[in-house]
């Protein structure tokens, strides 16, 4: 994660996926930065300064495990499983948590009109999303 500079001038984080990013470890070419919001910016920045800290990461991850190791793909899958089923009573998992809120983003952009859904899609497919399967939900 980097700070650059928004389209309004504000300086936000942006993110740019690599191949470690992906489950398969594979390069899909050169990813465009995803520049996070200005508000998404300061909470991350309170979290780095005042939070992050207490936590005595042993790592230079932004997010870590109670005990300061780097978290593991395995458990982030196992807190959304936890926080889904704390939070709903359901279970659920990190892929179906992107499916649902990918179908979410759809529907309010087609209700918001066809120009706003072609500008998701193509956020998305630089971020390396698959759209066929969202399309499909």
């Amino acid at each position: 994660m980097i700070k650059v500079e928004a389209e309004d001038g504000a300086m936000v984080y942006a993110v740019r996926h690599n191949p470690m990013d992906y489950k398969t470890g594979r390069s899909y070419g050169q990813r465009p930065l995803l520049p996070l919001t200005a508000s998404f910016t300061a909470e991350v920045d309170e979290f780095i300064n005042k939070w992050r800290p207490a936590l005595k990461p042993k790592s230079a991850f932004l997010f870590c495990k109670r005990s300061g190791e780097p978290l593991t793909q395995a458990s982030v899958y196992w807190m959304c499983i936890r926080t889904a089923w704390r939070l709903t009573g359901k279970r659920t998992n990190p892929h179906l948590l992107r499916v649902r809120v990918c179908a979410r983003v759809r529907v309010r952009a087609c209700v918001r009109g066809a120009g706003l859904w072609r500008k998701l899609e193509e956020e998305a497919r630089g971020g390396g999303l698959g759209m066929r399967l969202e399309q499909k939900v």
